[in-house]
């Protein structure tokens, strides 16, 4: 729908704009209602999902389908992530693995480097991992390092979320570069490398230094539960797991899904029990279900943990949890109203109009997008398949850099439609307020700071 729509590069119209507004005054409404109101999040993006619907015309069975539909998609893909997440960082903590790690990380680069540690961690365990995959896999470890060391977690908070968008929204083999590679007819080798030059960058302002400027205005600071959850030692455990296993675990599930990104770049044609059962292992929920798994095993029984406090971790895992869950849910179905009420199809109307060069299109498209969708993926990838018949004869290096300008652009002005916006706000305990300091200007950083870098590219190669 919005590709033919676009492509028809229909004029803004009386509707278009009314559907804008809705959209801004539902983002508007959100926001004030969670943080001048008080009320809860759940509510809020439900009430707010309500009055889009209803605003912009999908009329009550509509807006209800658009709720319903978008909080079971969400809460069958995210929200299976973020309980097996929670069980995969229990079985971490309560081992000693969590501890094991925290211990050699601090040993080896000290206080000071470990906002660096913890962005070229966010980067390499990204690389195969969707965004919110990687979240909970390492916020384990983030909200350790900073109880253990006394390091403020804002200044792991941004690192943290830097490495990870960039390698979501600029490096293959994630589904957006690939997918804006295969629309534009691009080499993903060349998007690859062109995006580490892009993104080394701009992740080190967005982490480490933006960090450090932000920390005067915002303080995060994890709710009790989920810093209890994950502060354990492993003290009560009789062989606590050593270096070897710690690492080894916390690592499986990223080389399972790099397995899979690996199989679908240069083996997709392939069949056989193999090629199956990579693809499997590598699906996100299959692979961290697997980790949880090996991790009872591994940290829990080799360790000499009886069944019944191994089950223990498990499920006194999913308490502290529940609310971000719902959370996340509730932002999911929040989200499909406004993709169903058109609002969508209205901003890209005018991202197609504006008759603007192609690589600043192609940023502005995507953009435009994500803020209006919220998911990332979905921006960059339409970005470049609305651009790809006007490409032309571009020769490989501008079309790689094409991929990334999208890359960029589905960065920009992530908020409170985006389920990562709330993950963020509940696990390092902000505000909306704060979390828009937090969450959306470290996404916008990355974005303005990755476009900049690809018209450079562009200008120079």
């Amino acid at each position: 729908m919005i590709a033919a729509r676009a492509a028809a590069a229909a004029p803004l119209t009386g509707h278009d704009i009314r559907l804008m507004a809705v959209l801004l005054g539902g983002i508007v409404f959100v926001a004030v209602a969670v943080s001048a109101l008080k009320l809860h999040p759940v509510l809020a993006l439900l009430s707010g999902g309500v009055l889009v619907g209803l605003a912009a015309g999908l009329g009550v069975t509509g807006t209800v389908e658009g709720l319903t539909t978008g909080i079971g998609k969400t809460l069958g893909e995210t929200g299976v992530l973020i309980a097996l997440g929670a069980m995969f960082g229990a079985v971490l903590s309560e081992s000693g693995a969590a501890s094991r790690i925290v211990q050699t990380l601090t040993g080896g680069v000290g206080v000071r480097g470990l906002p660096w540690v913890v962005l070229a961690a966010s980067v390499l365990i990204g690389l195969p991992m969707f965004f919110e995959v990687g979240f909970v896999t390492l916020i384990p470890v983030v909200l350790l390092l900073a109880r253990r060391t006394g390091i403020e977690l804002t200044l792991l908070a941004f690192p943290l979320l830097a490495g990870l968008d960039a390698a979501q929204c600029l490096l293959p083999p994630h589904p957006g570069p690939v997918g804006a590679a295969g629309a534009l007819g691009s080499s993903i080798g060349l998007v690859l490398v062109l995006g580490l030059v892009v993104a080394a960058p701009a992740v080190l302002l967005t982490g480490p230094w933006l960090g450090r400027l932000m920390r005067r205005w915002v303080r995060a600071r994890p709710p009790a539960g989920l810093e209890r959850l994950f502060a354990a030692d492993g003290s009560d455990v009789p062989r606590p797991p050593g270096r070897a296993r710690s690492f080894a675990v916390i690592l499986l599930p990223v080389l399972l899904m790099l397995g899979k990104a690996a199989t679908d770049l240069f083996w997709a044609d392939g069949t056989g029990p193999v090629h199956a059962v990579v693809e499997l292992a590598g699906e996100p929920a299959i692979a961290l279900l697997i980790s949880v798994l090996v991790a009872v095993v591994v940290l829990g029984g080799l360790s000499g943990t009886p069944r019944e406090v191994r089950e223990r971790w498990v499920g006194s895992s999913l308490a502290p949890i529940a609310g971000i869950t719902f959370i996340v849910g509730a932002a999911g179905g929040f989200s499909r109203v406004i993709v169903e009420s058109g609002t969508a199809d209205a901003v890209l109307d005018l991202a197609s109009g504006a008759g603007v060069p192609t690589l600043l299109l192609t940023f502005g498209i995507a953009a435009i997008l994500v803020a209006a969708l919220g998911s990332a993926t979905v921006a960059g990838v339409t970005a470049a398949t609305l651009v790809a018949p006007s490409v032309g004869a571009l020769d490989p290096v501008h079309l790689a850099l094409l991929v990334l300008a999208a890359g960029a652009g589905s960065s920009f002005l992530l908020h409170v439609n985006s389920a990562g916006f709330w993950l963020s706000k509940e696990y390092f305990g902000l505000t909306v307020g704060e979390n828009l300091r937090v969450w959306t200007l470290s996404h916008t950083v990355l974005s303005v700071t990755s476009m900049a870098g690809v018209s450079l590219l562009w200008v120079l190669l």
